[in-house]
């Protein structure tokens, strides 16, 4: 028995950008030519689809792919070796292979947006059905100028919260 393995492919260089779309065609490449009897017509036209693509859509396509998870927000996909993301994604919804719009379960929608994002973007429906807004308020002068500043400002629809710590309440207003 003299079987001999090929050698394996040699990885991409790290000084290049796009080292992983390079290693990502490789796989590809190494898929197609060892099973392509196996491979069903769809799995075929992928491999040979990746390929008709804009290498920003490639490049975009195979970062995807290395990411954990199924949905991405287009605000987290920025690369600079990319570019204009949107451009960069058009190709790929166009073939069918990213939903422009998927349908999230709340699960899935919590786990992409931060609180302070969920509540800008639902700002207006907050408002619309009389959910009250909350603030930190800190004061120098201590509780008795927040007895005197609370109820001057306080609304049903807007609650203020007192704190002394005025440093926490500026590094958080900061954050949000």
């Amino acid at each position: 028995m003299n079987s001999t393995w090929p050698a394996p492919p040699a990885a991409a260089p790290l000084d290049d950008p796009r080292y992983y779309l390079a290693n990502f065609r490789c796989v590809l490449e190494w898929v197609a030519a060892r099973y392509a009897d196996l491979l069903s017509d769809a799995e075929r036209a992928f491999i040979h689809g990746v390929g008709d693509l804009p290498m920003p859509s490639q490049a975009l396509l195979a970062r995807m792919v290395m990411r954990r998870g199924e949905h991405f927000r287009v605000a987290r996909l920025a690369y600079a070796e990319i570019g204009d993301t949107a451009a960069a994604l058009a190709p790929l919804i166009a073939a069918g292979w990213v939903e422009e719009e998927p349908l999230l379960s709340l699960d899935e929608l919590f786990r992409h947006w931060r609180l302070a994002e969920l509540r800008a973007a639902l700002a207006e429906e907050m408002r619309a059905a009389g959910l009250p807004a909350a603030v930190t308020l800190a004061c120098e002068g201590g509780e008795n100028q927040w007895e005197r500043l609370s109820p001057v400002i306080a609304r049903p629809t807007f609650r203020p919260y007192y704190s002394d710590d005025l440093i926490g309440a500026e590094i958080g207003g900061a954050v949000k």
